[in-house]
């Protein structure tokens, strides 16, 4: 029983909703990928073998000559120079396994939306339970009965018992919705205990050192921008590597091994075995590769055209940015109105208990201002979590 009260306030723990983003991702990353070995700087090692049998006639020579060889060598290539074309090569396959990674663990547009409205919810929800209280036991009929009130008292005071055990059941179903829809997201069975800090400006930090890295920046930002920005940079580097190719080579070669031969030449058999070594520095000077040429520029039109691509990507994201700007101000003068609301209710509910204490008002109009209280406070926290989204939506687009 002690662990498991222990396992249930850890599972409680209060979560922000870029953790839950974070791990939303994580559960996704599962595949193994497999890991690209850096080629730049590796020389290539080959164990080469041959096997020939010839037997030639020459022309002034009556008897033919006959030659049987084989060898067996290590050979091995190093480049001199290059043109960076291995290290851009490392740097393709290592952009293709993060472009991988990035798309198994991509949080889609719907799976944010719903992510955001289930968080929002479960705040919202756990906030009016908490501002709500269990009714104390019903002392109506008692009362009743001693003559202390009237039928009419009575059957104000269960209406609005009644009015507030209703909303806290709307409360609770708010609350097991919005978990269950958290759970399905998550895959996990996990209480949920949202933090959500309203009314601060998250996507204007004040210094870049101070500032939490955006979703953007931590890879969950929009699936169609993040897209195109990484296929912007897999056409550079694949025009980088193309125009490499065109470039001086050296490369420096060396072998070492051994062979056996046996010949045969007017009647004399001879045969023996040798060892074989050598050194060759190659040069490579391209002149006129007019293939080479036309593929680096079918790859510089399709720079062209992700860029383009990027370029639309990052049109429509400043275009939503603005829109969710322009809400967000809104929020905040609805979020500031309901709020002095909220405080006026409140103050009248505190002056309703105060009449109620020196008897010139009723209980049950103490009761119906605390009801009041509670449903301007649900509809502020309303506002300031739809206002938390629209922070959401710009902080993912951002920086």
């Amino acid at each position: 029983m002690i662990l498991a009260a222990a396992f249930s306030l850890l599972a409680a723990q209060p979560v922000t909703f870029d953790e839950l983003l974070a791990r939303l991702a994580a559960s996704r990353a599962h595949a193994a990928l497999p890991a690209q070995p850096a080629t730049a700087g590796a020389p290539i090692v080959r164990l080469e073998s041959t096997a020939s049998s010839s037997r030639s006639q020459e022309l002034f020579v009556q008897t033919p000559f006959e030659l049987r060889a084989a060898t067996m060598t290590l050979a091995v290539d190093y480049p001199l120079l290059d043109g960076g074309m291995r290290a851009t090569a490392d740097a393709i396959a290592r952009a293709d396994v993060a472009d991988a990674r990035a798309t198994i663990a991509a949080v889609s547009d719907a799976d944010f939306e719903a992510l955001l409205d289930a968080f929002g919810e479960l705040y919202v929800a756990r906030a009016a339970l908490q501002r709500s209280t269990e009714p104390s036991a019903d002392r109506t009929s008692t009362l009743l009965a001693s003559g202390q009130i009237s039928n009419a008292t009575a059957a104000s005071w269960q209406e609005r018992a009644l009015a507030s055990r209703s909303r806290r059941l709307d409360a609770e179903l708010r609350k097991i919705d919005a978990e269950a829809r958290l759970q399905e997201l998550l895959g996990e069975e996990t209480e949920i205990v949202p933090v959500i800090e309203a009314g601060r400006d998250e996507w204007r930090p004040s210094s870049a050192a101070d500032a939490a890295p955006s979703p953007r920046e931590r890879g969950e930002g929009p699936p169609a921008l993040t897209r195109a920005e990484r296929r912007v940079e897999r056409a550079r580097l694949y025009v980088k590597e193309l125009e490499a190719r065109r470039r001086p080579a050296v490369m420096l070669s060396g072998y070492v091994g051994t062979g056996a031969a046996s010949s045969t030449f007017a009647g004399s058999s001879s045969s023996g075995t040798f060892g074989i070594y050598g050194v060759r520095v190659q040069l490579s000077l391209p002149l006129f590769d007019h293939t080479s040429a036309a593929d680096v520029a079918r790859a510089e039109l399709d720079l062209a055209r992700a860029e383009a691509d990027r370029d639309a990507a990052l049109r429509e994201a400043r275009r939503v940015a603005a829109r969710e700007l322009r809400r967000i101000e809104a929020q905040k003068k609805r979020v500031a109105i309901l709020a002095e609301s909220y405080e006026i209710a409140r103050r009248r509910h505190e002056s309703m208990i105060r009449l109620a204490g020196s008897g010139l008002r009723s209980d049950v109009d103490a009761l119906a201002a605390a009801a009041e209280v509670a449903e301007r406070a649900t509809r502020l926290d309303e506002a300031q979590v739809e206002e938390w989204k629209s922070v959401q939506r710009l902080r993912r687009l951002g920086p």
